[in-house]
């Protein structure tokens, strides 16, 4: 999965990749605001 997004502030961009985490979502590779995304376990973790 693509997603789009544009973040200014690092901490909801780290809010915003625990809760894509939680549902089962791990980043694969980022670049010029364009996450890819590709299905895993669901964790609890905390990024940074």
């Amino acid at each position: 999965m693509i997603k789009f997004r544009m973040y200014y502030d690092k901490d909801k961009e780290a809010q915003w990749l625990n809760e894509m985490a939680n549902e089962g979502w791990a980043m694969k590779s980022f670049f010029c605001g364009f996450f890819h995304l590709s299905p895993a376990k669901r964790v609890s973790t905390s990024i940074r």
